[in-house]
């Protein structure tokens, strides 16, 4: 079978678009939202071509891809087009190429900035291309999202809580809970500037939280609270804290 250049456009729009004779696209290829361009064999995108994507959504019908069952070579340009109003959110992935194997990768990226502080950051591996919506270079990451350094509290919680967002040991959190007589005798991890409100509730479907400990000042130490008499309300018996600023 005789290998073709494309040197116009090949648009998936209504359905999938299957090639098994492009060896090298000089022109564009599209692929609408949710279509697929699948090419049988070896392709290169040549330094005239461009790979054209649509996005309206992070869902797999959602965007467009290119599948190549050979090895790729990729130069050129790729667009990045996102329509009907529709703007990734920072975590969302985007799987948008695959290929048996890879070498190059491409030279230009329109529409890599989508606005609201976001950017898609290409991820290439041996078998495909990877598109991750990252904070732009120089746009504050999104805080309520983010948790640097594991903890469980997002970087947003933690600017909050007073903790610090980059070591995993700096938490809100109970450092001890234990039985002592008819009390029960809590510990919490607490910054200076803060205060400190423990709250108890025996059911959480419906239940009222009352507050045993109101506004503490936090020290940088651990501090200890006491439930007096909680044995009574025994066998359940839910905590949490309350922070606020000094």
């Amino acid at each position: 079978m005789s290998q073709i250049t494309n040197q116009g456009t090949l648009y998936a729009s209504g359905g999938a678009l299957n090639v098994s004779a492009l060896a090298t696209n000089a022109g564009v290829l599209r692929a609408g939202i949710g279509r697929v361009i699948s090419i049988v064999g070896n392709f290169t995108n040549g330094v005239t071509g461009t790979v054209h994507i649509d996005f309206s959504g992070s869902g797999a019908s959602e965007f467009g891809r290119l599948s190549v069952s050979g090895a790729t070579t990729l130069a050129g340009t790729r667009n990045l087009n996102l329509i009907n109003g529709y703007s990734p959110a920072q975590g969302d992935s985007f799987g948008v190429i695959s290929f048996g194997s890879r070498s190059g990768q491409f030279t230009t990226i329109n529409g890599a900035v989508i606005g609201d502080g976001n950017q898609f950051a290409p991820a290439y591996s041996a078998t495909g291309l990877t598109l991750n919506v990252v904070a732009a270079a120089g746009a504050p990451a999104n805080l309520a999202i983010v948790d640097r350094d594991g903890d469980g509290s997002t970087d947003i919680q933690e600017a909050v809580f007073g903790t610090d967002p980059l070591d995993p040991t700096s938490s809100l959190r109970f450092n001890g809970i234990r039985v002592v007589g008819a009390d029960v005798v809590l510990e919490v991890a607490t910054v200076a500037g803060r205060t400190y409100t423990i709250e108890c509730c025996t059911d959480l479907v419906g239940g009222k939280w009352t507050p045993i400990s109101e506004n503490v000042p936090g020290t940088g130490r651990t501090l200890v609270f006491s439930d007096d008499g909680a044995r009574a309300r025994m066998p359940r018996c839910f905590y949490r804290i309350r922070v606020g600023s000094q």
